[in-house]
Parts: structure tokens; sequence; C-alpha cells
């Protein structure tokens, strides 16, 4: 768990972190040590602390904030805010760090990693019926429909993203459209899979990047003049 401080007077601002994380492997916890705290600006009274996990698509945090620093130069902007704003736009623009081989890798590893446990979640309760008795094919839809559109509906009930937009997600799923059916397909295999589920897997997908549903597993970042 990290700790983050930050104090304040009519005169100063303080901030503070510690620099344990957290490496969560199959049978043990591995701390080590990390930079939580960093200068924003090498110019500028502005400090940044990060929480969570210490990359974005595998790019380290600190990489990116001295990358960050570097393109800022000598600019310099009135509020917290707008260094905010800024240093998401650079993120968010960034092809040499996040280039679109990188993204698609992401999402599709992302994806097959939650239908998995869709598909896992379908098997069990398959295998538990059939212990009682013989199973049918209309009975095995009912399981996978019923599965699929619980999950859905866990997502509905989250919270959005703060500036994810309806339109945004209607772009992401029409560029990975054919990563959507090549993962539905790798992990379902031939399980029936109805128009009506199939509809709620591609909605599931479009969830998993704009709800505030993983939010033990994202990076966080507290923006703070120093």
């Amino acid at each position: 768990m990290t700790a983050e401080i930050v104090v304040m007077n009519k005169s100063a601002v303080a901030l503070s972190a510690d620099s344990a994380a957290t490496l969560k492997m199959e049978k043990v916890h591995k701390i080590y040590m990390v930079n939580k705290l960093f200068a924003l600006s090498k110019r500028h009274n502005v400090g940044i602390m990060i929480y969570g996990e210490p990359e974005l698509l595998g790019v380290p945090w600190e990489t990116i904030i001295q990358m960050y620093r570097e393109n800022l130069r000598t600019n310099k902007f009135r509020t917290l805010k707008e260094y905010s704003k800024d240093l998401v736009s650079f993120v968010e623009s960034n092809k040499v760090l996040f280039p679109e081989t990188l993204q698609k890798k992401y999402f599709q590893e992302s994806l097959m990693v939650y239908y998995s446990q869709i598909n896992d979640g379908i098997l069990e309760k398959v295998e538990s019926y059939t212990k009682k008795k013989k199973i049918t094919k209309p009975k095995i839809k009912e399981i996978v429909e019923k599965e699929i559109n619980e999950h859905c509906q866990k997502f509905e009930k989250q919270d959005k993203l703060p500036n994810v937009s309806s339109a945004w997600v209607t772009k992401l799923l029409k560029q990975y459209t054919a990563t959507i059916s090549k993962v539905k397909k790798d992990v379902f295999v031939k399980l029936p899979i109805s128009a009506s589920a199939n509809a709620k897997l591609k909605k599931i997908a479009g969830f998993l990047f704009s709800k505030d549903v993983f939010r033990e597993r994202l990076s966080g970042l507290v923006v703070a003049v120093a």
C-alpha cells in the first residue's frame, strides 16, 4: 500500500511518498523499491507523485515523466490543472512510447484475461450441473447467456472513467472489431453464443477501458506545487 502526504500552509507545500512497491507473484509478494515522487518541471516548483501500477502499458512512469519534463522545457502554466491536462495530452499523443502495435497488444491481452474469466465461470457452472444430471445444448446455451449477462450488468453499474466519452468507446470498438472477434473465438471456442450474448461481449470490451472498475490495478497521479 502506498502512503503519500501533502502538507500545506500559507508559505509552502511539502510532498512526501514512501518507496515500497509490491510485486504479486503466484504464491508470494515481493517488496522492492521505486521512486514515487518526481519534479514535473526542471524550472518550476511542480511535483508529481504516482501510486498503483508503476508502469503504463509496460513503460515506467518514471520514464514517461522524464520525457515529459524534457518536452516541457521552459513552458509554464498558471494552474496545476493545466499541467495535468498537458501531461495527459503528452501521454495520449506519444506514438514513440505507445505505438499502435503496443496499444493493440495491451487491448488484446486485457480482453483475453477478462473473457477467460467469463469462460471459466461458464465451465464451472456446466461442470457443477453435469454432476447432478445430463446436460443438454439448450441448458449450456442458457448458462452461457446468464454468465455473460451477469458480467455485463456488473459493468453497467460502475461509474464511467472521467473524460471517457461514448464516442471514444465507439471508435475503440470499431478500431478493434477484428481483435475482439479473434479473442472471442480463441477463448470461447465452440460454446453456443447467441447474437444477444455476442453484443454483450462487445459491450464488455468497451467497458473494460471506460468503466472505473479496476481501481486497485490502475496507476494514479497527484500533481502539486512544491
